[in-house]
């Protein structure tokens, strides 16, 4: 099954279920009127078939799905920092990258960096403005967020907008882990440049 048939069948079925339901009520209101046997058949089978896409996409989770869990996970484990939460999200060595400069970190630094900041800037809450995600088959995938960050009001009384981009891989136990994450956006401009020096050596 295609990622597009994938979405619109499991993930966001409703379209496809109204539209199945729709047409087997007029089938059937048709079979009525004209007493034909095939258009009641026809409506049943519409039917069941409605029930069976509603009754597949409760039951399923897509990886694309479990993906979007994992970065909501990853977004309500920074805002206070759960270390323990952090650590099952993030691959031993990750990958850093703001403003077009990229380093490997190790997960510890990049922890470690977390509490500092949040500490620093008073971060209260995240309201997430946009969250999606993509699949590949090689068992990758990205995931994409916009936040609004509450600070600490004397750092400044409206809520921070930034935009991430997260890289991940799916480990042999069937859980998305972090190999890369990419700061792309600042108040809609880029993110300002970082001091390599202040997220350690």
């Amino acid at each position: 099954m295609g990622p597009q048939l994938t979405r619109i069948t499991l993930e966001e079925p409703f379209a496809v279920i109204t539209t199945l339901f729709l047409t087997a009520i007029v089938m059937w209101i048709l079979a009525q009127r004209s007493r034909h046997r095939g258009l009641t058949i026809i409506g049943a089978v519409l039917g069941a078939m409605a029930g069976g896409v509603w009754l597949v996409s409760a039951a399923a989770t897509t990886p694309r799905e479990r993906l979007i869990q994992r970065a909501q996970q990853l977004i309500e484990a920074t805002t206070p920092p759960d270390i323990d939460a952090l650590s099952s999200l993030l691959e031993p060595d990750i990958a850093l990258s703001i403003a077009g400069q990229q380093r490997p970190r190790p997960r510890d630094k990049i922890q470690s960096k977390l509490k500092q900041t949040v500490r620093r800037y008073g971060i209260v809450a995240h309201d997430v403005a946009q969250l999606d995600a993509v699949v590949d088959r090689s068992g990758q995938g990205r995931s994409f967020f916009s936040l609004r960050t509450t600070v600490a009001p004397e750092i400044t009384s409206r809520p921070v907008r930034t935009t991430w981009v997260i890289h991940w891989r799916l480990g042999p136990d069937d859980l998305w882990r972090i190999m890369q994450i990419d700061w792309i956006g600042f108040e809609n401009h880029g993110p300002p440049a970082v001091q390599w020096r202040d997220l350690g050596p």
